[in-house]
């Protein structure tokens, strides 16, 4: 079980980045969606998990905090690599 905390913004599109506000206001009215949705990704929190290839996430990887459950940090674990190895897959310390 794990979790992210995703803070949701819009962003103007760049085709309409130089206009000016009267302009915006105009296309706005017309109905023109100007902005695209934009996700950021605060926190994720890791809780005991198998084995993930985590880099392929791209809300984990561009996650400004990442938390890892790591109660087997050090010892072998007969079902997959250590917590250690997750980090270290992902190019972050231990």
């Amino acid at each position: 079980m794990g979790y992210s905390v995703i803070e949701k913004r819009k962003k103007i599109k760049p085709e309409y980045a130089n206009l000016t506000s009267p302009q915006i206001v105009e296309l706005k009215k017309q109905g023109v969606e100007i902005d695209s949705p934009l996700e950021i990704p605060i926190v994720t929190y890791l809780g005991d998990t198998q084995y993930v290839d985590f880099s392929q996430l791209k809300y984990i990887v561009e996650s400004r905090i990442l938390i890892a459950e790591c109660t087997s940090m050090r010892q072998s674990i007969p079902t997959g690599p250590t917590s250690a190895d997750i980090c270290t897959s992902m190019n972050l310390q231990s």
